[in-house]
């Protein structure tokens, strides 16, 4: 402690913007500091502002970002959100992981300012200086001035490391209370919490004392445990992990024999060998203790995660299939095994199943469908007809488009109302004929009548450029270099940007259960996880959904030159 108490009305907080170097219009770092006239400077933080939210739902990056950052940020974003910054929905549906329940879908609005930390030097802790600076941050313009819809989120952290296991845990109690002092609460019941500008916020009305604990509270954290102590205690537990061959059937059937018992003894983190093999997973293991019977531990969540073994089982899948997109790029699907798991678990739990086997589940649900009727696994009903919507549209409005065209004289893609021909590269834009123009149309007819047919089963790229040879134009626009691509490219973007990932606008025409003389009748349709499944299209479709694609805005004059002439248009008329 300081001398004598410093007198906070003498101290001044300066707050600085730092621009990110890397992407500067999206992530942006504010330092803080506590000047004292005669003391000097006394305390610091670090925040980084998480700005254009929208470009995160859209892009998909949002982890991607995250991860580049630090490992702090990584935990933060992939413990609270998905890809697209939406707040996970076991964190506000108002189960028991979702703690208070003072959260909700707010969270997935507004700007994310995470607060990386605040020190306040040793000899003036204490003396009320992290509570003044803290409030000056949160009534600042960075808090402020993005008005009420955002949110400060932090990972309250002691300053040093502890010397004891207790210590430690006083002291995280103890940073915990200064948050929730100035306002902050958890978020279900994470280690991150977070703080509302909003006055009126259900947060705000929270009693301190009803702000809840993490998780694994109930659990706490076990000394380390040498191979040899956890063989000894839990020898069933240790050859569910470390043997995923069918030997390991024969150890837990000889373990039942000795102790019918020992297949539903949790270990000191309350796991049970099943929730074991299902986390893993490790498939003899789930089959062989389903085989001796250990029903009654599937809808147990009494375990540090308060999890179910199934829903530990889609959690780590999840969590695979997010890094594989997110940070790698490609993910090529769950493993048979793994959705074998799943089907045993939901078949043993009575669950309903559309299919009869696990060679029928695993085929239909490799590629994330859950709605069991995906076209070729992997495109969904809603996405089927989303996309069939989308193309008939742009290819109707192109349609009025055509009229506009006079003989002989090229349009640029400025004077085009519709937005398609932005997907088009700059250098096919400059001068657009009529015939060019009507080829790169009957593509879209083309998807659109493809996108109609029952059949199950989707065309390839060159399928589709092989059904186009005929349609009007079309010949003489892949000879000046246009592709089937561009207008798969402007059809799905398209779609995504008006689907919830964007402005809604689909959802809001389409998804109403009360209009049943909707064509097709969106709303009834079976919901699936690939419903916006956009880059998986994109992969199966042969489309890298790593490389950028359109729409193209600014242009390159060398590219766009000499691209076409007037005597290119050699069928102008209709």
């Amino acid at each position: 402690m300081v001398d004598s108490p410093i007198n906070l009305s003498e101290c001044t907080a300066i707050f600085e913007p730092e621009a990110h170097y890397d992407y500067p219009r999206r992530l942006q770092y504010i330092n803080g500091s506590v000047q004292h006239p005669t003391h000097g400077k006394i305390a610091k933080l670090r925040c980084i502002l998480v700005m254009s939210r929208y470009v995160y739902k859209t892009n998909g990056d949002f982890m991607q970002l995250m991860d580049n950052e630090s490992h702090e940020l990584m935990e933060f974003s992939t413990t609270l959100f998905d890809p697209l910054s939406n707040i996970r929905p076991w964190l506000i549906d108002g189960g028991y992981r979702s703690g208070s329940g003072c959260w909700g879908e707010e969270l997935n609005t507004g700007e994310i300012l995470y607060l990386e930390d605040l020190t306040v030097e040793q000899s003036y802790r204490r003396s009320g200086v992290g509570s003044w600076f803290l409030q000056k941050l949160l009534n600042s313009d960075f808090v402020l001035g993005f008005m009420r819809e955002s949110k400060v989120y932090c990972w309250p952290m002691p300053p040093g490391a502890a010397s004891d296991s207790n210590d430690w845990d006083a002291q995280i109690e103890q940073v915990n209370m200064f948050f929730r002092k100035n306002g902050f609460r958890r978020v279900g019941r994470t280690s991150f919490f977070a703080y509302s500008p909003n006055p009126n916020h259900p947060s705000r009305f929270l009693p301190i004392e009803r702000d809840p604990g993490q998780l694994n509270d109930e659990y706490p954290e076990r000394p380390d445990i040498t191979p040899e102590q956890m063989q000894r205690d839990f020898p069933l537990h240790t050859a569910i992990v470390n043997d995923k061959t069918a030997e390991v059937a024969a150890m837990i059937a000889s373990a039942h024999a000795q102790d019918p018992a020992s297949i539903h003894k949790p270990e000191a983190s309350g796991f049970t060998p099943i929730y074991i093999a299902a986390a893993l997973p490790n498939l003899p293991a789930v089959r062989t203790l389903l085989d001796l019977g250990v029903t009654e531990d599937l809808r147990s969540v009494s375990n540090k995660e308060y999890m179910t073994p199934l829903e530990k089982l889609q959690d780590t899948m999840r969590q695979n299939r997010e890094i594989m997109e997110g940070i790698i790029g490609v993910w090529q699907g769950y493993p048979q095994e793994t959705l074998a798991c799943e089907f045993l678990l939901k078949k043993a739990m009575g669950l309903p199943l559309v299919e009869a086997s696990e060679a029928e589940y695993a085929l239909k649900r490799r590629l994330g469908c859950t709605c069991g009727s995906c076209t070729d696994q992997w495109l969904s009903p809603r996405m089927k007809f989303r996309l069939k919507v989308t193309s008939q549209f742009e290819y109707d409005n192109m349609g009025t488009e055509l009229l506009y065209f006079k003989p002989h004289q090229p349009r640029s893609e400025e004077t085009l109302l519709c937005g398609s021909t932005s997907y088009l590269p700059l250098a096919l834009q400059a001068q657009i004929y009529k015939t060019f123009f009507e080829g790169f149309r009957s593509l879209f007819g083309i998807i659109a009548r493809t996108l109609a047919d029952s059949s199950n089963s989707i065309p390839t790229l060159e399928q589709f450029r092989a059904k186009a040879v005929g349609e009007p134009g079309v010949g003489f626009y892949f000879n000046k270099g246009g592709r089937i691509e561009y207008a798969w490219d402007a059809v799905i973007s398209i779609a995504k940007d008006q689907s919830a990932l964007g402005d809604n606008e689909f959802e809001n025409n389409w998804d109403d259960p009360e209009e049943p003389f909707r064509e097709g009748q969106y709303a009834n349709l079976p919901k699936c996880a690939n419903d916006l499944a956009f880059d998986l299209v994109r992969r199966k479709l042969g489309i890298d959904p790593m490389i950028a694609n359109g729409p193209y805005y600014e242009r390159d004059e060398d590219e766009d030159a000499g691209m076409f002439d007037e005597d290119d248009d050699d069928d102008d008329d209709l």
